[in-house]
């Protein structure tokens, strides 16, 4: 099985990939920073379809946002 990681994949571009990846069958990894209820909302949406789903809220950048 194949595993990605995306980042922020609670909405918008990162949801959209997430979704595709998880359909062809892949371990998906969410990432997102604020989102957990959409980020929850796809790991069930996943899990109904037997495809791994890891949410996990994590900042990815080089320095922190103020």
């Amino acid at each position: 099985m194949k595993t990605a990681l995306i980042t922020g994949a609670s909405r918008g571009i990162g949801r959209a990939v997430a979704r595709e990846l998880a359909h062809q069958g892949w371990a998906v990894g969410i990432n997102y920073l604020n989102r957990t209820d959409k980020a929850q909302e796809l790991v069930d949406e996943f899990s109904e379809k037997l495809t791994a789903a890891y949410p996990d809220a994590v900042m990815v950048c080089d320095k922190p946002i103020a």
